[in-house]
């Protein structure tokens, strides 16, 4: 008999290196939480299901079965851009699109464009330079949105809202699109984030998002209110989600609810300004932080990436680089749905 085996206590615990002085309490202590996770990290027993981490990959086609049969009643659609590309009205940041065609037209004229050409549509530029957004730059603006219809994309919106199935959408879009009088889609579950061209209520760069916003956000995120009506499905289309605090909402997702990412280019997605430089293993780290709907301390950094943030909210994920359209498209034919 060895020395540690002669002066080992028989209610000791090697894992937790505690006595709990009995063995009816050390057999209590192995069935807890906190023994169990230490066993499985050191490779001495099975993984508790508190740690089990279902895969987070949704398969699209399982993800279009699953939309289509009512499998998520809660849904949150969050839209940018690229939904309205296909309506005729360019995008910010690729190229050809409005950031690009306004420095190539105004660099000259301003300091700072050529480098940030959203100077143009700030509430600092608007006030310098009245006659020039009255003049220029808002009438050229209000010429691009004339005579739009909605595409593919805002019909399958509309068709979640008519199915009952959509708690809201949120658009970073002026356009007015998912407003459009032939969609339907229902005034209280429309959030413009930053305005209508149509209304003239622009939210400019500098300018605080309208109250709605908040006033929405706690609504649909409040986990007061998610015994009857959870969200469990969060849908992003169309934005590289870059703009505070739009690009929170996706992080918002509770528990548990099902996330959807389709852009045409998924680099643009996985960080933004406020991701932090250096990558570690669990993906990037999220210091910048704010208060949205009543939530303190959202992350406002990218968290598609980031497998810690993943593992321990249980988001299943899908990830497609595609056009909006095309995505739904699919959508259309794998399920027989038409709108």
């Amino acid at each position: 008999m060895t020395t540690q085996d002669m002066t080992t206590p028989p209610s000791w615990c090697g894992i937790c290196s505690l006595d709990l002085q009995s063995g009816k309490a050390l057999s209590e202590h192995q069935k807890g939480q906190k023994h169990r996770k230490r066993a499985y990290r050191a490779g001495l027993g099975p993984c508790p299901a508190s740690m089990d981490f279902t895969p987070t990959v949704l398969e699209e086609d399982e993800f279009f079965e699953k939309l289509a049969s009512g499998a998520y009643k809660n849904i949150v659609v969050l839209t940018g851009a690229g939904v309205s590309t296909a309506a005729g009205i360019p995008d910010y940041r690729s190229s050809g699109g409005f950031f690009e065609t306004f420095k190539k037209k105004y660099s000259g004229r301003f300091p700072g464009v050529e480098a940030t050409p959203e100077t143009l549509f700030s509430r600092s530029f608007v006030r310098k330079y009245p006659d020039v957004w009255e003049n220029e730059l808002l009438p050229q603006k209000q010429a691009q949105f004339e005579g739009l219809v909605p595409t593919l994309t805002h019909q399958f919106v509309s068709h979640l809202a008519h199915k009952g199935w959509l708690k809201r959408v949120y658009t970073q879009n002026i356009d007015g699109l998912h407003s459009h009088p032939c969609l339907g889609i229902p005034e209280d579950k429309v959030v413009e984030c930053h305005g209508s061209i149509r209304r003239g209520d622009l939210v400019l760069y500098e300018d605080p998002l309208p109250q709605r916003f908040s006033d929405m956000a706690a609504k649909d995120f409040s986990p007061a209110g998610w015994d009857r009506e959870r969200v469990d499905l969060i849908i992003v289309m169309g934005t590289s989600l870059q703009v505070a605090p739009f690009c929170a909402l996706p992080n918002m997702a509770p528990k548990g609810s099902a996330r959807v990412l389709v852009n045409r280019n998924l680099t643009h997605c996985i960080t933004n300004p406020f991701s932090a430089q250096s990558w570690t293993e669990i993906g990037y780290s999220t210091s910048v932080a704010m208060k949205i709907g009543g939530r303190q301390n959202v992350p406002l950094a990218s968290l598609w990436m980031n497998r810690d943030k993943i593992r321990k909210k249980k988001w299943q994920q899908l990830l497609v680089e595609d056009d909006c359209d095309d995505f739904v498209g699919r959508y259309m034919d794998k399920t027989n749905t038409q709108f």
